[in-house]
């Protein structure tokens, strides 16, 4: 399973990287939306935690083209108020993020994850 967190604040991906400590998979970090961007057209990433508020690309846009590149990637949200745009994401978190909240929305996009082995397995 690959996670691309992308943040334009690094005390953010800190706080990011401290919450994904218990699960297993490859985390790649970006601090820019274009170089997430990079990352996406290059690798098949599972579950993007995006920021909303960033520099050339914002959240939705990002999960817009993370969509494009790969249907079945689980995209999260993470922003200080909601937008009505993130209707668009899987899921998505307020700041600041309770464990309890990331927690669920994590196993969430891991059952994603799994189903689609799943289904995958079936073929």
């Amino acid at each position: 399973m690959k996670f691309l967190v992308v943040d334009d604040q690094r005390i953010n991906l800190i706080l990011m990287e401290a919450l994904l400590t218990s699960y297993v998979g490859d985390v790649v970090y970006e601090t820019s939306s274009l170089e997430a961007l990079k990352r996406l057209q290059k690798d098949k990433i599972d579950i993007l935690i995006t920021d909303y508020i960033m520099p050339n690309l914002n959240g939705v846009e990002l999960l817009n083209f993370a969509k494009k590149m790969n249907p079945e990637t689980y995209c999260i949200i993470i922003s200080v108020d909601y937008h009505k745009e993130f209707i668009l994401s899987d899921d998505y978190l307020v700041k600041p993020i309770l464990k309890v909240n990331f927690d669920d929305a994590m196993d969430k996009a891991i059952n994603h994850y799994h189903s689609i082995l799943q289904k995958k397995a079936q073929l």
